[in-house]
């Protein structure tokens, strides 16, 4: 066939053995007022081509003015799926018609045998470290498809396209031990020749490595583990810093086999990050670890920096002193360097409002793993703008990983009873890693009984 344009007219022809079969016009609107054709099997691939070009192009209708609706034309039309919509408003003569089909289905061009829209893309394997037919990949594809269509009534304007992931243990492993900000403290104060911990920081290493061993933490953990955590790198400067993450991450894990610290994101998720990029979704990362650190660990990974939403540590110019930070003004030598206090800790309550005042509006899609992630799932979920979609990742693979179902009901029964959908890595990974990456232990606490350098 043949498509000929001019100003605000298109035809199709179809011949056949230099011979025209078939003569369509239709204009931009996409209603067709002229078709005909030798056959119904003709009329048909000339409306076909057109559904196909309004696909495409994004509308919602295709219209044919038919003057015999029970003719050639009416039969092949309705044979598509057209419906009949009364006497034919342009000229208002008897036995006319106006057969019109609408995409708001906008599965129905596939089930008809006709090329895919444009906001439906081929997998490309895209899905292929995903069990076949995955509950989560399904949802969220639906979700993203109806918010890419103008005519859902789940659309979401390009503008307001946000994703959210929180990053340990949701895209990556938080068994190194603990995630990468435990298990950078416990080499700083414990195996670190060059740092002299103070007497807090050492209690607190050892009732870390009973928390990982059990999941248990005591009153006050996190508010002691924070605070201890920020002195264990003051006086650091911001590249120095930088340097430290990024050679401790370089290293071979001392939790898993076949991979270093850095390469444990889970593939899964990190396709469902590459699928929403790809969808004209802003990917976030929001996180209770420390900024920089989440942007050195996410290098690579195609999340850019000034996409990180986390835990801040206070900085300061090196030259400053006792000066008051409004009234100093950094000379060109001056380095940045950490306080060893802390600013704000993206957990809990404090992700929605670092969300809040971030991006100055809500995210649309949220994951999450654990209780920390709780209000950030509610704040998308309840977004009153466009319904928001979460999902809540379940460790709960004790075979090819580190997860307990035990360890994890409480988070599955949480999320079940607010109605975010369930990733079981169990269940609907097909594989955790990129590669040849298996635990080096049964259980992770094995590691500290080994004597092995963390």
């Amino acid at each position: 066939m043949a498509v000929v344009s001019g100003g605000s007219e298109r035809t199709v022809r179809a011949e056949e053995g230099g011979r025209e079969t078939g003569f369509l016009r239709y204009s931009d609107g996409f209603r067709i007022d002229v078709l005909r054709a030798d056959d119904e099997e003709t009329a048909e691939r000339l409306v076909r081509s057109v559904m196909a070009s309004a696909a495409y192009e994004g509308a919602g209708e295709v219209s044919v003015h038919a003057v015999d609706p029970d003719g050639t034309v009416g039969r092949a039309c309705r044979r598509l799926g057209f419906s009949a919509s009364g006497g034919c408003p342009c000229c208002q003569r008897e036995g006319t018609a106006c057969l019109s089909m609408k995409f708001r289905d906008r599965y129905v061009l596939s089930l008809l045998g006709i090329d895919r829209p444009v906001f439906q893309k081929e997998d490309d394997g895209r899905f292929s470290a995903w069990r076949d037919g995955a509950r989560p990949v399904e949802e969220l594809r639906r979700f993203v498809e109806s918010a890419l269509d103008p005519l859902d009534p789940g659309f979401i304007p390009p503008e307001d396209r946000i994703a959210v992931f929180d990053m340990d243990g949701t895209i990556l492993s938080e068994n190194n031990p603990g995630d990468i900000e435990w298990a950078m403290y416990l080499r700083r104060v414990l195996f670190d020749p060059g740092y002299v911990p103070d007497d807090e920081q050492r209690d607190l290493a050892e009732e870390m490595i009973k928390v990982i061993r059990t999941g248990v933490k005591g009153p006050g953990f996190t508010q002691r583990k924070n605070r201890c955590n920020a002195r264990a790198f003051k006086g650091m400067s911001v590249d120095e810093y930088r340097k430290y993450v990024s050679d401790f991450i370089s290293e071979p894990s001392c939790t898993y086999e076949g991979a270093s610290r850095r390469n444990l994101f889970y593939e899964p998720m990190m396709q469902l990050v590459r699928y929403l990029d790809e969808s004209g979704f802003e990917v976030f990362v929001c996180s209770a670890t420390e900024a920089l650190s989440v942007r050195t660990t996410l290098a690579g990974t195609g999340i850019p920096p000034y996409r990180v939403i986390a835990t801040e540590y206070s900085l300061t110019a090196s030259g400053r002193g006792d000066i008051d930070a409004v009234n100093y003004v950094m000379r060109p030598y001056d380095r940045l360097i950490y306080t060893g206090e802390i600013v704000t800790v993206a957990s809990g309550m404090n992700k929605v409002t670092k969300l809040a005042h971030g991006l100055g509006k809500r995210p649309v899609i949220a994951f999450g793993n654990g209780s920390g992630d709780y209000s950030m799932l509610s704040y998308v979920s309840s977004n009153p703008a466009h319904k928001g979609k979460c999902f809540m990742l379940i460790a709960d693979d004790s075979e090819r990983d580190y997860g307990s179902v035990e360890r994890t009901a409480s988070v599955r029964a949480h999320a079940e009873e607010e109605g975010w959908t369930i990733i079981s890595m169990k269940d609907d990974f097909e594989r955790i890693y990129d590669g040849c990456v298996r635990p080096r232990y049964k259980d992770i606490g094995e590691l500290f009984d080994s004597g092995r350098k963390i």
